[in-house]
């Protein structure tokens, strides 16, 4: 179980020989989440619901999104009440049909990312990004989109690079991992350059007329986030002059 001293935050053993050490130690050290990732920190651990959420609940300070109900879930403990609130407030997480939030259910790895997705507000992302993974046929159907954007906003971070393992429980080190992406997202903390991090470009389409173009690998990030489009022939004219009023429509 971590540490729940939160007014002393312990930075992560340094002799943790753990792939998502570098992630939880920039989460302890520069985001002051020690008592969660601190020298309590257990990587391997399954993560239930109620975790999860008093975790957003102290990384995440969002705007609640026009017109959000927060229910109040039956099966919730007192104690717990406030962190699920917010979380389920600023859009990350949702309780079930019959009125339950089912706290101390195992979360699995495609859903914290999309509750990361839903939370920061990320449009769907482009199916073709998850062949990087070997096992992409397990991504329930409802959620590649959610998924797609994780990949493409490089919030999926997985050892063996290959395999998501969607279905798979989710331990404390993976959405260390994910939850340091979703912050860099934010800026609010610095870039890791860390094994695992999958890269979507490859897996994405690009424009015919950008090949050899000295702007490709900055025309095709952008692209890939949804920010830019080309004609329906597939070329962009890289060289092409822009006027203000196609640049007011990018911005």
């Amino acid at each position: 179980m971590p540490n729940m001293n939160h007014s002393n935050p312990d930075p992560l053993v340094p002799s943790l020989d753990h792939w998502a050490m570098p992630f939880s130690n920039q989460l302890a050290t520069i985001k002051g989440l020690g008592a969660w990732f601190g020298s309590g920190f257990d990587p391997a651990r399954p993560l239930t619901r109620t975790e999860f959420a008093r975790v957003l609940a102290q990384c995440f300070d969002l705007p609640r999104p026009w017109g959000t109900f927060v229910p109040e879930f039956p099966d919730v403990a007192r104690q717990d009440q406030a962190a699920i609130a917010q979380a389920v407030s600023m859009g990350f997480l949702t309780g079930y049909p019959d009125n339950t939030f089912r706290p101390q259910a195992v979360l699995k790895r495609f859903e914290v990312l999309e509750a990361l997705v839903r939370g920061l507000g990320l449009s769907p992302g482009n199916p073709a990004v998850l062949r990087a993974f070997r096992d992409y046929v397990q991504i329930p159907s409802t959620v590649m989109g959610a998924i797609a954007a994780a990949t493409q906003h490089h919030l999926v971070v997985t050892q063996p690079q290959v395999d998501l393992r969607p279905l798979q429980r989710i331990t404390w080190g993976e959405m260390a991992a994910f939850l340091h992406q979703a912050l860099v997202l934010q800026r609010e903390l610095p870039v890791l350059a860390a094994p695992g991090l999958v890269d979507p470009l490859p897996y994405l389409p690009t424009f015919t007329d950008v090949q050899n173009h000295w702007a490709k690998p900055f025309i095709q990030a952008i692209a890939n986030l949804g920010y830019i489009h080309g004609s329906a022939q597939g070329q962009f004219f890289p060289d092409q002059p822009l006027n203000r009023a196609q640049f007011a429509l990018w911005i």
